[in-house]
């Protein structure tokens, strides 16, 4: 990139963050349910895309091969609008924890499965999706434990709205580790007896520390680093969602089948967690992002069984999977 390229995009960085405070300060002044409507009318606009609405679809063939094509073409249209639902969720408690404490819901099974598995000396690893409203998540663990921890965060190019998201997540004993190296925090804060939080419902490149692990019958890739961490640092791993509600949000929390002493390599615990997501988005389909290219890598030893995956997937040549 030229010198003049680089200095233009640096100054076009302040405009393009203007909207998006625009909005932000708009978006406040709406009740939740007002909010939500903006959301879903621009969902219901991304829908209309015909990549989008193609891709959504094409997933959905592969999780629910038998629902009808009019019961997909529902979930993937609910889905669609919940993805920018959270956008404008997220602007709507900017700032506002008694927000938050008024509509996020902890029901009385997640507290007793919550304490059946912590650790009261330790922190422990949350992983979550992106799964009705996952900005959410961090906040409701704190109004059930006051727990204290981490999240993992991509880093935004633009500065101003890297601070907006910054702020929209950080809070009292909540702060950001940048997923670009986040290794060396997340050990950094478990050490610390902190918590941290993942999502992990994302393809990770085999050569890249991913492995695979079926979902929905069919293998995909998981990064391997919360099952690596919490065996190397013995550590509670437990697998919590924020779905969305009428009146709000409910926490939501299962648990891996064994402890996690238990699985012989990352490799099988990954694929515990696999299990687990799978079983969240069987309960609630309409609440998982499915605007992502989750089946898009295929195993070497896997071709004779590529019709089965989508038309995005392709071949990883670095790892095979046993069948």
């Amino acid at each position: 990139m030229s010198k003049f390229k680089k200095i233009r995009r640096k100054m076009m960085r302040p405009v393009e963050a203007v909207p998006v405070f625009v909005c932000l300060y708009t978006i406040k002044l709406f009740t939740l349910k007002g909010a939500r409507r903006i959301g879903r009318f621009l969902g219901s606009l991304l829908y209309c895309i015909p990549s989008q609405k193609k891709l959504a679809l094409a997933n959905l063939e592969i999780a629910f091969p038998e629902k009808t094509l009019d019961e997909r073409k529902k979930i993937a249209k609910q889905a669609i609008k919940g993805v920018v639902t959270v956008f404008i969720e997220f602007m709507w408690f900017y700032k506002r924890p008694d927000r938050i404490k008024k509509y996020v819901k902890i029901p009385e099974e997640f507290r007793k499965a919550y304490y059946e598995k912590k650790d009261s000396e330790r922190g422990g690893i949350f992983v979550s999706m992106h799964f009705g409203n996952w900005e959410m998540v961090p906040r409701g663990l704190q109004m059930v434990d006051d727990v204290s921890g981490s999240v993992i965060a991509r880093k935004l190019k633009n500065p101003f709205l890297e601070k907006l998201m910054i702020e929209g997540r950080q809070d009292k004993g909540i702060s950001v580790i940048h997923e670009r190296g986040a290794t060396r925090g997340i050990v950094k804060a478990l050490k610390q007896n902190l918590s941290v939080g993942m999502l992990v419902d994302q393809n990770t490149k085999t050569h890249q520390g991913g492995v695979f692990g079926k979902f929905f019958g069919l293998p995909v890739t998981i990064t391997k680093a919360p099952a690596s961490l919490a065996r190397k640092m013995n550590t509670t791993l437990m697998c919590v969602n924020c779905k969305r509600t009428k009146e709000g949000f409910e926490m939501l929390i299962k648990h891996i089948p064994k402890d996690v002493s238990e699985y012989a390599s990352d490799s099988d615990l990954s694929e515990a967690i696999l299990g687990v997501m799978e079983e969240f988005v069987r309960d609630s389909p309409e609440q998982w992002v499915w605007l992502y290219h989750r089946w898009n890598y295929i195993p070497t030893n896997w071709l004779d069984e590529k019709e089965k995956y989508p038309y995005y997937a392709v071949v990883d040549k670095k790892l095979d999977y046993p069948k």
